[in-house]
């Protein structure tokens, strides 16, 4: 058995198993809220629910492979472990967005749009409840930062013109925009570069960590809890894209471009404002620094051609979202 590294929640080794062949071992630490083992029991109830539902070539990713899981029967889940099939590749956070090509980025988000497809279309989608905005107001770690103004206060008036602008349309969009689309399905929750492995050589994304999969809204999935931890917005359009285009769907949904775009752009400042004093040590300088370079990829997206695009797109799936629109309708309005 060789030690490779060390998750949040464990440490991993690989070995060669008789019958298994090449396999992944983690053997957990003390967990404090001693649930995570079944949590990731229910990962993995969710992942073999998809595969019997859709079957691999529907799913467009690779995802894990259950093993084992052996309980040690403590209720920290000490030294508990979990045998997967090994995940050839390497986290999506190391890898050069910008160095694949352009058919390996479309590939690639194909992948990942088939994925959340399947992913979405498990169950029948719930009635919205709240917006995306409000999601993100009511967790926990942004009890300090409340309001524009606070989020805003908190660079101390060093972001640009420009930045403060995106910052200030991004609210004014989330908080006038309807919610009809925030529909609640089966979502994975944690969808973000640390979450995804990649193969190279077989230009395949592998999905991982389903602990946190629930039924939540949509959004959910294309605005990460960790706003900053997002994929390239290059590559969230393209994943739109693809999944809103995605062929017989069950259920007809759509996503909204410029929603999740001001989505990630409100959750990346709150969560900016917030690291100055919990993670930054105060440097307000070096919060602005990231905010500003955070926030250029979507500066071009103010073009003309963005625009023009956008709105042809959203013709496209005009009739798309009428549908869904009739089936929520129709499906709630007894309720």
């Amino acid at each position: 058995m060789k030690y490779l590294t060390k998750s949040d929640h464990s440490d991993i080794y690989e070995d060669q198993d008789p019958i298994h062949g090449h396999v992944a071992i983690k053997k957990l630490g003390a967990r404090k809220d001693g649930d995570w083992l079944i949590r990731q029991k229910q990962g993995y109830d969710i992942i073999s629910e998809m595969i019997e539902k859709f079957g691999w070539d529907k799913i467009g990713v690779n995802l894990p492979q259950l093993i084992s899981m052996s309980d040690t029967g403590k209720a920290s889940d000490e030294n508990s472990t979990i045998t997967e099939k090994f995940i050839n590749g390497k986290s999506f956070r190391d890898v050069n967005y910008e160095s694949l090509s352009e058919q390996q980025k479309d590939e690639l988000a194909k992948q990942i749009a088939l994925f959340l497809n399947s992913m979405h279309q498990l169950h029948e989608p719930q009635k919205p409840i709240e917006s995306i905005k409000i999601t993100w107001e009511r967790e926990k770690v942004m009890e300090e930062i409340n309001t524009l103004s606070q989020t805003v206060d908190a660079f101390e008036g060093k972001l640009s013109k420009q930045s403060k602008k995106l910052v200030s349309d991004a609210e004014n969009y989330l908080k006038t925009h309807p919610i009809d689309d925030e529909i609640h399905v089966m979502t994975h929750w944690d969808l973000h570069r640390s979450n995804l492995m990649y193969d190279a050589d077989k230009n395949q994304i592998t999905v991982i960590d389903f602990e946190l999969a629930r039924i939540d809204n949509i959004y959910r999935d294309f605005v990460p809890y960790m706003a900053t931890a997002t994929l390239p917005w290059d590559f969230y359009k393209r994943i739109i894209k693809s999944y809103n285009t995605v062929p017989n769907k069950e259920y007809p949904i759509s996503i909204d471009m410029e929603k999740v775009k001001n989505a990630i752009i409100y959750g990346a400042a709150r969560i900016n404002a917030r690291d100055i004093e919990l993670h930054f040590k105060g440097d307000v300088d070096f919060a602005v620094r990231k905010m500003e370079e955070f926030l250029k990829q979507f500066v071009s997206d103010n073009s003309e051609n963005f625009l023009a695009a956008s709105k042809k797109l959203k013709s496209k799936s005009a009739e798309e979202k009428t549908v869904v629109s009739g089936f929520i309708k129709k499906s709630f309005q007894n309720d």
